[in-house]
């Protein structure tokens, strides 16, 4: 008997698994899905088992042999998921595999653990005893309270009654955290597995410390490192001792074979996307894929659904119902139409001006949301009439005032002699100023203000800290300039009034998803002021834009209208999908090619092969394949010697097409290891 069995190791993506021969004391007791030990190389390693067969093509003298059989087989529907996790995205099965097994600690470590101490909040009434929490006890080896055998009691149960997938349209935190405990007080009672995502620490921290977790699980990135936690929270969750589970998107990769509900909060959020490692998955779609394959129903609270959401949420009555929860907000927002300002500089109203003036006097905190930093993020040469671009990159010349230089942001070479590249005249003109002009605006005509700027994160995690608890410490009566980064340091209630310069900016944005990302920002902006009372004030140049005017009016259902019918016209999703393939190369020519090169090998595939009786009308794919391939010249080694070159490549294709084009899928698997493969991407640029 021989084994395909998937090492635990790293592999390229087109290699799935190795053959293994079956020692005859083995053949009775090996199953499918289970773990075992294997020779790999010098090494000794661990295997799932994929399939059995009596016959293997090559030659049974040189197979290696299975070495052990660990007590532990992922069950029918996990392995299922897993295959699928690694056949979307376009991973080698072994690196999903690495995301899924949690092998056990060599060291045994036997301690009691207090969840509100390790994530540093404070428990809610009855919580918080170190005694009741997880019992973190795992001795060398530990599978003895695992069930060998698959566990799987919902495959014979029948679907649920309700649609299993609800889309709850919500913008009232006390609301969706009050049905989030009635949740987990009913999963309590009846004993069964519920897992609540959140799409960072401080989502989960926010609902944790209002209900009592001496029997809950949180999981997150905190945990990664602390391996006896994490196998103690692994066993915890396949031997179901524990029923309620709160995690980000990494408690999606542990052995849900006793789950009964999924909640997914906050599906807007940008953070359930993975976008800085292999695989780029998303975490919400994850959740629907796991809550399709266990045949249990799913939650998913948001407050700006995504485009993807809520268009099967219309379409697909059968499986996707919507509870509708949009409530009107009293939110005190005052929108100031630019074109028609009255003021000396360019990017600050009057009316803005005097308001922030009126209530940092009156003792209030003023926020003045800019996100360009620097004195000017464009440099204008009236002479050759272009920008000043960096002749290395392409990317457009800053000019830093704190330091008196002008420089390329990307690969950091500074312009010579400060003189413009092509005509060598230093009479360039400042474009898009930044958060250094602003500030030398604001103290030059208010003096007697206190005002500060704060561009991004530069400072260790140490500095950052003093930052924050002097700032809270801090008398009110302040103006801070700031970009987006202010709130990772600062609670928005730290401010009493709010003012966003360009409101509207990601509308200049060529990019199919710059709509959606403008209305859920700026959505979520107007829910913080009216749950805390804020003064919102928000500076737009395309007010009668239908974006602007949904927020303005709150007709929310009037944006999803609008913006569904745009994209129907440019065949954007979600009436097509977007495939976006990434490429790095430390060498622009070379990487040029081979990025050229890949594109030309896609457009054949993509036109000439077609599902048998589909037409090319309906796929969306004409002789003008809907895709492009574009040199973006970024850099990822932050050093002047090392400039590392990216290239995107991105197609739209029918749904269907896609799931047949088999070539196409084929050609996907082949790609190298330094091609990422990104489905349904958040954006093109990036």
């Amino acid at each position: 008997m021989f084994a395909e069995i998937i090492p635990l190791t790293k592999l390229p993506r087109n290699l799935a698994y190795f053959d293994y021969s079956v020692p005859v004391e083995l053949e009775k007791q090996l199953q499918i899905g289970q773990i075992v030990l294997i020779p790999w190389r010098r090494q000794k390693i661990h295997g799932l088992v994929l399939k059995l067969k009596k016959q293997t093509d090559i030659d049974a003298s040189k197979t290696k042999g299975i070495l052990s059989l660990l007590p532990f087989v992922f069950s029918a529907e996990e392995l299922a998921f897993m295959m699928n996790f690694s056949d979307q995205h376009f991973i080698s099965p072994a690196l999903a595999l690495q995301e899924f097994w949690q092998a056990a600690p060599l060291k045994s470590h036997n301690i009691k653990f207090d969840w509100p101490k390790f994530y540093g909040f404070d428990g809610a009434a009855g919580g918080g005893d170190a005694d009741k929490n997880i019992d973190c006890q795992c001795p060398v080896g530990a599978y003895c309270n695992t069930p060998l055998q698959i566990i799987a009691k919902h495959n014979n149960a029948p679907p649920p009654a309700a649609p299993p997938f609800t889309l709850l349209l919500n913008n009232q935190k006390s609301f969706k955290h009050d049905l989030y405990r009635q949740m987990v007080e009913q999963a309590r009672t009846i004993g069964e597995q519920i897992l609540l995502l959140f799409p960072n620490l401080q989502a989960m921290n926010d609902f944790a410390q209002s209900i009592n977790t001496d029997d809950c699980l949180l999981i997150s990135h905190k945990i990664q490192q602390k391996k006896n936690l994490k196998h103690a929270c692994w066993q915890a969750i396949v031997n179901n001792e524990k029923k309620i589970i709160l995690g980000t998107r990494l408690a999606l990769f542990y052995p849900w074979r006793n789950l009964k509900q999924i909640v997914v909060d906050q599906t807007e959020h940008p953070d359930y996307k993975q976008e800085d490692a292999n695989p780029r998955y998303h975490g919400v779609d994850l959740a629907i894929n796991l809550a399709e394959t266990l045949k249990i129903p799913c939650l998913l609270e948001c407050l700006t659904p995504r485009l993807s959401d809520y268009y099967r949420a219309k379409t697909q009555s059968k499986t996707w119902k919507i509870s509708n929860h949009w409530e009107k907000i009293s939110a005190r927002q005052r929108w100031i139409n630019m074109p028609s300002r009255d003021n000396d500089h360019p990017l600050i109203a009057s009316e803005l001006e005097e308001r922030a003036e009126t209530a940092a006097h009156d003792g209030k905190n003023v926020l003045i949301l800019h996100n360009r930093k620097h004195f000017s993020n464009e440099l204008y040469c009236p002479n050759c009439q272009e920008i000043l671009l960096c002749p290395q990159c392409q990317t457009s010349y800053v000019y830093d005032q704190k330091n008196k230089r002008v420089y390329c942001p990307n690969c950091q070479g500074t312009l010579k002699d400060n003189r413009c590249p092509r005509c060598h005249q230093m009479d360039y003109q400042y474009k898009q100023f930044g958060l250094e002009n602003l500030l030398q605006y604001w103290k030059s005509k208010h003096p007697n203000t206190k005002i500060l700027s704060i561009e991004q994160k530069q400072y260790s995690e140490k500095e950052e800290n003093t930052l924050r608890q002097t700032l809270l410490n801090d008398a009110p009566g302040k103006i801070i300039l700031a970009t987006n980064y202010i709130f990772s340091l600062l609670p928005k209630n730290y401010f009493q009034t709010i003012a966003i310069t360009q409101s509207d900016q990601l509308l200049n944005i060529a990019d199919f998803n710059s709509h959606w990302r403008l209305f859920s920002q700026l959505a979520q902006l107007l829910q913080q002021a009216a749950e805390n009372d804020l003064e919102l004030i928000l500076q737009s140049w395309q007010n009668q834009h239908f974006v602007m005017q949904a927020l303005k009016q709150y007709n929310y259902p009037n944006f999803y209208k609008e913006e569904l019918q745009w994209r129907r016209a440019f065949n954007y999703p979600p009436y097509q999908k977007l495939i976006k393939i990434i490429y790095q190369h430390d060498n622009a020519k070379t990487g040029e090619k081979i990025a050229t090169d890949t594109w030309d090998d896609l457009q054949k595939i993509l036109l000439k092969n077609m599902p048998a009786g589909f037409a090319a009308a309906d796929s969306g794919i004409s002789t003008n394949v809907d895709g492009g391939v574009q040199a973006m010249h970024k850099q990822v080694i932050q050093t002047q010697k090392n400039t590392r070159w990216r290239w995107l490549i991105w197609f739209k294709i029918d749904e269907k097409a896609w799931s047949q084009n088999q070539a196409l899928n084929t050609y996907l698997k082949q790609l190298p290891e330094d091609f990422f493969v990104d489905i349904s991407p958040e954006n093109l640029y990036r």
